[in-house]
C-alpha cells in the first residue's frame, strides 16, 4: 500500500497530514475530500457565503499524483421582506 499524504488548501489556510497508507490514491482522495466537506461546513456555519478548498494527494516527496476541488456557497432564493409579505 502506497504511504500518501492529504494537502488542504485554501485562501486562508494550509494543511498537510503526517501521511498514511492508503489502498489507492484514489482512497486518498475520497479521504481527503470527507476532511474539505467538513472544513467547508466549518467556513459555512462562520458565516462565510462561500468557500473553495483544493485537495492534493501527493507522495512523500511532494509528487502530486491527484487533484480536486471541493466548493460550497449559499445563496437566499428568497428576501427576508418577502417572506413577511407571504405570511401576511
Amino acid at each position: 500500500m502506497p504511504f500518501l499524504f492529504i494537502h488542504l488548501r485554501d485562501s486562508e489556510y494550509c494543511a498537510r497530514d503526517e501521511g498514511a497508507e492508503f489502498d489507492t490514491p484514489e482512497a486518498a482522495l475520497a479521504f481527503g475530500v470527507k476532511g474539505a466537506v467538513a472544513l467547508a461546513s466549518e467556513e459555512i456555519g462562520k458565516g462565510h457565503q462561500g468557500t473553495a478548498i483544493v485537495v492534493n494527494i501527493e507522495q512523500e516527496d511532494g509528487t502530486r499524483l491527484l487533484t480536486s476541488a471541493v466548493a460550497v456557497s449559499v445563496s437566499p432564493l428568497m428576501a427576508v421582506e418577502s417572506y413577511d409579505i407571504i405570511l401576511q
